[in-house]
């Protein structure tokens, strides 16, 4: 019982430690694609706005494409810590010509 009650107290004294996005705290997005069923869905959370300013942003979806004209802020701002999301489709060319570092792919199945 006592081990319960240790692992209790060292588990509740790591929860504050933890980053967490506050709730009512609003999450700019970088949308790049087509405006179908992905766009929707991340607009029924009131509290996601979306942006066209690669500097504004907290994270990015890139649906299908990577607009060439903000290539370049897209990837510094991810590499100082927003969040991306890469939808690839069957058009994707930006990929194959370069325009995401090879170090910064990497897929999981």
């Amino acid at each position: 019982m006592r081990k319960w009650i240790l692992l209790l107290a060292l588990v509740c004294t790591f929860i504050p430690a933890l980053p967490v996005r506050a709730a009512g705290q609003p999450l700019n997005i970088y949308f790049a694609g087509p405006n179908g069923g992905l766009h929707t869905a991340l607009g029924l959370d009131k509290d996601v706005r979306f942006t066209t300013d690669p500097a504004q942003a907290d994270a990015f979806v890139l649906n299908g494409q990577i607009p060439a004209g903000d290539a370049g802020a897209i990837l510094a701002r991810v590499q100082a810590g927003a969040g991306l999301v890469l939808v690839l489709g069957p058009t994707w060319s930006n990929l194959s010509s370069g325009t995401v570092p090879r170090r910064c792919v990497s897929a999981t199945f």
